[in-house]
């Protein structure tokens, strides 16, 4: 009988021990798996602003006039309303699917994340001077798919539909009068006094052709 007794008290013990240090480092598990999980949201907002939006934007977020991402004083709300829905009268287009965008709330949360967490790590390519690599690998890597290249880069400005929206439209009728080789160059090295950035340096050669074959030669 002692013996239990004494197995008993000394299991007793060890579940008190066991408890006290589990709550003891409760807190710092938390706050350790919070860091982790919002680490993982700001990598995956980094990957949606390189898609996005660095290319009006910037890669230190300065580029449009009047408006600086990095470190804004900015609300998350205001950012959530602004990314979702844009904003009328600017070339800011909206971003959320219910408005004809590509994003779900969910990633605009990580793209707000990245934005009041900048960190250009995350931001591919990018130099600690802000400026994008030219790629050093111009080997196909595979079959492109445009329409996606189209969805995530150009739907936003040119509509998701190709029709227009804060910029022209984009389809084989409107771009009747353009060849082929004019849209690879405005795709590669973008047009002076507008909107329109160039991809040089962020898509292969590939890419861009594909892009604007895509646009060239297939109806919506």
């Amino acid at each position: 009988m002692t013996v239990k007794i004494i197995i008993g008290l000394f299991l007793t013990l060890v579940i008190i021990v066991f408890t006290g240090y589990y709550w003891a480092t409760e807190e710092g598990r938390q706050q350790a798996a919070a860091e982790r999980i919002l680490g993982e949201s700001i990598e995956r907002g980094g990957e949606l602003y390189q898609s996005m939006c660095i290319t009006c934007h910037g890669a230190d977020g300065d580029q449009m006039g009047g408006v600086v991402l990095k470190n804004t004083e900015l609300s998350d709300d205001n950012l959530r309303k602004t990314i979702g829905r844009g904003r009328p009268g600017t070339i800011m287009p909206s971003f959320h699917v219910d408005d004809g965008g590509p994003l779900e709330w969910h990633q605009i949360e990580d793209l707000i994340n990245f934005i009041k967490n900048w960190d250009g790590a995350h931001l591919e390519g990018e130099e600690s001077t802000g400026a994008i690599e030219e790629p050093t690998d111009t080997e196909p890597s595979g079959e492109v798919n445009a329409q996606s290249l189209f969805a995530i880069t150009c739907a936003g400005c040119h509509g998701s539909d190709r029709s227009g929206g804060l910029a022209p439209a984009l389809t084989p009728d409107s771009l009747a009068d353009i060849s082929e080789a004019g849209i690879i160059d405005t795709i590669t090295n973008g047009r002076s006094g507008t909107a329109m950035q160039g991809f040089e340096g962020r898509y292969s050669e590939e890419e861009i052709a594909a892009l604007a074959d895509f646009i060239k030669n297939t109806a919506p």
